[in-house]
């Protein structure tokens, strides 16, 4: 699966194309990319989707060295 990014982040249907795997792999390679010493902070919206994607982007990030701060709901524009 390609990811496809949009104005307002990645797009995508949770758990056919957003799935728990694919959300961990995201979060490991954004650590290698930019180190473990970058700021990652992790806001998300209300959809019912939220919660398993940001578990699954915050356990990629942690499992490669990451402090993460996770910011909870936020409006889009905030995130």
């Amino acid at each position: 699966m390609t990811l496809q990014f949009g104005t307002d982040g990645i797009r995508g249907i949770a758990n056919a194309e957003l799935t728990p795997e694919l959300m961990t792999a995201l979060g490991r390679s954004a650590v290698r990319v930019l180190g473990a010493d970058a700021p990652f902070l992790i806001g998300r919206d209300t959809r019912r989707s939220g919660s398993m994607i940001q578990a699954a982007l915050v356990a990629g990030l942690c499992a490669e060295g990451a402090d993460v701060g996770i910011l909870g709901v936020l409006p889009t524009p905030a995130v």
